[in-house]
């Protein structure tokens, strides 16, 4: 499946206004302000994470997905997404394998060859440069991947559509 964020996850936070709230009380020490807010906001974003809402955990893979739908060229680190999802790389790595059916980088790399099939399909792109415009760097691995996802090689598009 593929999340948008079109509908987002609206998790029910039953003192959200409290730690907002908190957030702004004049009444600390100096000393102990700064980390003391940190944790607040630290709070409500862990709590504004695991609402509680059935789709909180398929959720939090949105902005990676976004991202990734976004800007196919880009050859981001499963750490960016991570940390975009607020989640550490080992968990994003088994939230999105299961939310998906495939890993980050594969799932990545199909969207690349989906929209690489269709700039090639129009005619206004070489093989070649469809490959990079979607950022693959290595023609011959792209080729190999096209076959294998599609079932035929990318100079025969034309001819299989």
């Amino acid at each position: 499946p593929i999340y948008s964020l079109r509908e987002p996850v609206k998790p029910s936070i039953p003192d959200a206004k409290a730690l907002m709230l908190s957030l702004v009380d004049r009444s600390d020490t100096p000393e102990n302000l700064s980390y003391y807010r940190i944790y607040r906001v630290y709070e409500l974003l862990w709590r504004a994470a695991s609402g509680g809402n059935e789709k909180s955990e398929s959720g939090r893979l949105g902005p990676a997905i976004s991202d990734m739908q976004s800007d196919l060229s880009k050859n981001r680190k499963i750490e960016y997404y991570a940390t975009l999802c607020a989640m550490s790389e080992s968990g994003f790595r088994k939230l999105f394998t299961k939310e998906t059916g495939l890993s980050p980088i594969e799932y990545r790399n199909r969207l690349r060859l989906e929209e690489a099939g269709r700039l090639i399909a129009t005619g206004e792109y070489s093989v070649e440069e469809a490959a990079n415009a979607v950022g693959f760097n290595n023609f011959s691995f792209f080729c190999r991947s096209y076959k294998k996802h599609f079932g035929h090689t990318p100079k025969n598009r034309r001819t299989a559509v």
